[in-house]
């Protein structure tokens, strides 16, 4: 009876510890902003850079945001834009995440939004996240990285665009393939921040090592297009 009970307190001290270590691996991004920079417009009326969402698709809407960076990265700053379709909610912050040593972790950003109620209301492709590297009052990166609105992630990635009334396509290439995918124009609600989705697996991604190239038709003519790389 000894042995068993030594047994079971030995069993549960392993699975506290497990759980320890799983919550030691929360790692949390600091604001660098000051103050935090976010605003509610309703009467917008124009929109700015083609690119604004890179996001795994979430189960869940919430107003908790995260980013996933790749492994072994140290100290890096992170700009956070967040964005709604309608332009009225917007956001621009720089993060600083330090020491980051584990695999592709996701971080946490502290957002302490006074639109709380508002972002939980706003649906899947109603609100865009946008992790770029680097300072946002300096950087213009075309490196990006994949934001997490909520939990309940799936394995694909949505980009929210604004098109500039064209047709969207995302060209991947490597040394043995080409593929193209065209994105779908939302038709319905107020579209000024942006108004494509484009879809695509990560999985599919991985094959093309993140990198993609944003293209633009408008009939027979073709606007710059726009070279990306989402980091995985």
């Amino acid at each position: 009876m000894e042995k068993i009970f030594i047994l079971i307190g030995i069993t549960l001290a392993v699975i506290f510890s497990m759980g320890l270590s799983a919550e030691e691996k929360i790692i949390n991004a600091k604001l660098v902003s000051e103050p935090f920079n976010e605003s509610y417009q309703p009467t917008v009326l124009v929109s700015g850079r083609t690119l604004v969402g890179v996001m795994l698709v979430s189960s869940a809407e919430s107003s908790s945001i995260s980013f996933q960076l790749p492994q072994n990265i140290g100290s890096k700053e992170v700009c956070l834009v967040v964005q709604s379709r309608d332009g009225a909610y917007f956001s621009s912050n720089t993060y600083l995440v330090s020491n980051l040593t584990e695999a592709t972790a996701s971080v946490t950003a502290n957002y302490p939004t006074r639109y709380q109620t508002l972002l939980r209301s706003l649906e899947e492709e109603e609100l865009a996240i946008l992790a770029s590297e680097g300072n946002c009052a300096e950087t213009n990166s075309n490196q990006f990285f994949l934001a997490n609105r909520g939990s309940g992630t799936s394995e694909e990635i949505l980009l929210m665009v604004n098109s500039s009334r064209s047709d969207v396509f995302l060209n991947l290439t490597n040394a043995k393939e080409s593929k193209s995918i065209r994105c779908n124009r939302i038709r319905d609600g107020v579209r000024t921040s942006f108004d494509t989705t484009c879809r695509i697996k990560k999985e599919l991604l991985e094959s093309f090592h993140g990198d993609i190239l944003l293209v633009r038709r408008q009939g027979s003519r073709v606007l710059p297009p726009i070279s990306l790389t989402i980091s995985l």
